[in-house]
């Protein structure tokens, strides 16, 4: 099989919203990636296409720090999700290659670190650390050892004050 990664074109937001709906069984991840793209607030949206169809979907929007004394530069990150995949083709490693790929782009390898709410052990092997470490917490309700950052290679390891909020565009709080 072909798998093809590349950044969505406007044929493709229709198949996303499906790529999450099935991934997932519920509509929330697609509206949510369909409200970012509406209000210009992604960063990145790769898909993995076989065929020419659509099977698998990533984003990333960008996310703030409150109460941060530094930069704007440094107070900003990029939040990873949703990440999908149809079923069919689950279990063939196209998540771990999309989410490859987008770490590795250019939009991203901008950004100073990234964040996300997902499987410590499967994140870690992108390098995502648990954000506690950094003294940065999560604005909503989740298990600490779930709230992952990433620094970006090569980039300066972000000093959050301790307990810091790590705040998500409004599009997040209707998932």
């Amino acid at each position: 099989m072909s798998f093809v990664t590349q950044p969505e074109r406007p044929d493709d937001h229709n198949p996303i919203t499906n790529i999450h709906r099935q991934a997932f069984g519920r509509d929330n991840e697609g509206r949510l990636v369909h409200r970012l793209r509406r209000e210009r607030q992604l960063l990145l949206s790769l898909v993995t296409t076989h065929d020419n169809a659509p099977v698998a979907h990533i984003a990333f929007s960008p996310v703030t720090v409150s109460g941060s004394q530094r930069s704007a530069a440094l107070a900003t990150g990029a939040a990873l999700g949703p990440v999908g995949v149809l079923p069919k083709y689950q279990g063939q490693g196209l998540g771990l290659q999309i989410i490859e790929a987008a770490l590795e782009s250019e939009a991203i390898s901008q950004t100073p670190w990234q964040v996300l709410v997902g499987e410590p052990a499967l994140y870690g092997r992108f390098g995502f650390q648990a954000a506690s470490k950094y003294g940065l917490k999560c604005e909503f309700q989740v298990p600490p050892e779930y709230f992952l950052l990433r620094v970006t290679p090569g980039a300066a390891t972000p000093s959050f004050e301790q307990g810091e909020t790590l705040h998500y565009h409004n599009a997040f709080h209707s998932v």
